[in-house]
Protein backbone atom coordinates (compact mmCIF):
# COMPACT_ATOMS: atom_id res chain seq x y z
CA UNK A 1 0.00 0.00 0.00
CA UNK A 2 3.37 2.13 1.10
CA UNK A 3 4.79 1.61 -2.07
CA UNK A 4 1.40 2.31 -4.24
CA UNK A 5 1.40 5.90 -2.34
CA UNK A 6 5.35 6.69 -2.44
CA UNK A 7 5.38 7.98 -6.25
CA UNK A 8 1.87 10.55 -5.54
CA UNK A 9 3.99 11.31 -2.85
CA UNK A 10 7.26 11.98 -4.30
CA UNK A 11 5.58 13.71 -7.67
CA UNK A 12 3.66 16.08 -5.10
CA UNK A 13 7.01 17.11 -3.60
CA UNK A 14 8.70 17.83 -7.14
CA UNK A 15 5.52 19.59 -7.83
CA UNK A 16 6.22 21.41 -4.56
CA UNK A 17 9.59 22.33 -5.58
CA UNK A 18 8.75 23.62 -8.77
CA UNK A 19 7.01 26.59 -6.70
CA UNK A 20 9.80 27.67 -4.87
CA UNK A 21 13.38 29.45 -5.76
CA UNK A 22 16.72 28.33 -5.60
CA UNK A 23 17.31 29.02 -2.09
CA UNK A 24 14.51 26.76 -1.29
CA UNK A 25 15.84 24.22 -3.59
CA UNK A 26 19.05 24.23 -2.26
CA UNK A 27 17.89 24.30 1.21
CA UNK A 28 15.06 21.16 0.52
CA UNK A 29 18.34 19.16 -1.46
CA UNK A 30 20.56 20.14 1.66
CA UNK A 31 17.99 18.69 4.54
CA UNK A 32 17.35 15.53 2.05
CA UNK A 33 21.44 15.02 2.06
CA UNK A 34 21.37 15.33 6.05
CA UNK A 35 17.94 13.03 6.02
CA UNK A 36 20.37 10.26 4.06
CA UNK A 37 23.57 10.83 6.40
CA UNK A 38 21.03 10.06 9.52
CA UNK A 39 19.84 7.17 7.89
CA UNK A 40 22.87 6.05 6.36
CA UNK A 41 24.32 6.12 10.30
CA UNK A 42 21.47 4.28 12.11
CA UNK A 43 21.72 1.48 8.93
CA UNK A 44 25.25 0.79 9.69
CA UNK A 45 24.99 1.35 13.57
CA UNK A 46 22.79 -1.65 13.18
CA UNK A 47 24.64 -3.73 11.63
CA UNK A 48 27.12 -3.21 13.60
CA UNK A 49 24.51 -4.54 16.45
CA UNK A 50 23.61 -7.22 14.41
CA UNK A 51 27.05 -8.41 14.24
CA UNK A 52 28.24 -7.80 17.74
CA UNK A 53 25.26 -10.10 18.44
CA UNK A 54 25.61 -13.39 16.56
CA UNK A 55 29.85 -12.64 17.54
CA UNK A 56 28.07 -13.22 21.37
CA UNK A 57 25.91 -15.86 20.51
CA UNK A 58 29.16 -17.76 18.96
CA UNK A 59 30.76 -17.00 22.27
CA UNK A 60 28.32 -18.16 24.52
CA UNK A 61 27.42 -21.24 22.04
CA UNK A 62 31.01 -22.60 22.70
CA UNK A 63 31.10 -21.60 26.72
CA UNK A 64 28.42 -24.03 26.75
CA UNK A 65 29.57 -26.89 24.47
CA UNK A 66 33.23 -26.50 26.61
CA UNK A 67 31.10 -26.54 30.22
CA UNK A 68 29.30 -29.79 28.85
CA UNK A 69 32.11 -31.35 27.36
CA UNK A 70 33.89 -31.01 30.67
CA UNK A 71 30.38 -32.41 32.05
CA UNK A 72 30.56 -34.94 30.64
CA UNK A 73 33.93 -35.92 31.16
CA UNK A 74 33.27 -35.59 35.03
CA UNK A 75 30.31 -37.73 34.92
CA UNK A 76 32.29 -40.78 33.76
CA UNK A 77 34.64 -40.91 36.90
CA UNK A 78 33.92 -41.85 40.27
CA UNK A 79 32.41 -39.63 42.72
CA UNK A 80 35.32 -38.82 44.70
CA UNK A 81 37.14 -38.31 41.67
CA UNK A 82 34.17 -35.87 40.63
CA UNK A 83 33.74 -33.73 43.17
CA UNK A 84 37.56 -32.99 43.67
CA UNK A 85 38.13 -31.76 39.72
CA UNK A 86 34.86 -29.84 39.67
CA UNK A 87 35.23 -27.56 42.55
CA UNK A 88 38.30 -25.59 41.02
CA UNK A 89 37.30 -23.40 37.80
CA UNK A 90 40.57 -23.32 35.36
CA UNK A 91 41.99 -19.28 35.55
CA UNK A 92 41.41 -18.86 31.75
CA UNK A 93 37.55 -20.11 32.01
CA UNK A 94 37.13 -17.36 35.00
CA UNK A 95 38.82 -14.50 31.83
CA UNK A 96 36.39 -16.09 29.41
CA UNK A 97 33.68 -15.28 31.24
CA UNK A 98 34.33 -12.21 32.32
CA UNK A 99 35.08 -11.00 28.80
CA UNK A 100 32.02 -12.31 27.24
CA UNK A 101 30.20 -10.71 30.83
CA UNK A 102 31.46 -7.15 29.09
CA UNK A 103 30.89 -7.75 25.94
CA UNK A 104 27.61 -8.46 26.32
CA UNK A 105 27.42 -5.41 28.88
CA UNK A 106 28.41 -3.30 26.22
CA UNK A 107 26.39 -4.71 23.31
CA UNK A 108 23.48 -3.86 25.80
CA UNK A 109 24.38 -0.56 25.97
CA UNK A 110 24.83 -0.24 22.57
CA UNK A 111 21.72 -1.67 21.93
CA UNK A 112 20.16 1.47 24.55
CA UNK A 113 21.67 4.54 22.76
CA UNK A 114 21.18 2.69 19.12
CA UNK A 115 17.21 2.69 20.22
CA UNK A 116 17.38 5.90 21.71
CA UNK A 117 18.52 7.34 18.57
CA UNK A 118 15.64 5.92 16.55
CA UNK A 119 13.38 7.11 19.06
CA UNK A 120 14.90 10.55 18.74
CA UNK A 121 14.57 10.27 15.30
CA UNK A 122 11.64 9.25 14.46
CA UNK A 123 10.08 11.98 17.35
CA UNK A 124 12.36 14.49 15.07
CA UNK A 125 10.75 13.19 11.39
CA UNK A 126 6.55 13.36 12.85
CA UNK A 127 5.02 16.12 10.90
Amino acid sequence: MAGVDEPVVIGAFDEFLETRGHAEKEFFKMLDAELNKIDTFYTEQRQIQLDTMSKIKQQIAMQRQERNSLEAALTTEPVVLRFLHSAPVSPSTMIRKKVLRDAMLEFYRGLLLLRNYQRSRWSAMRP
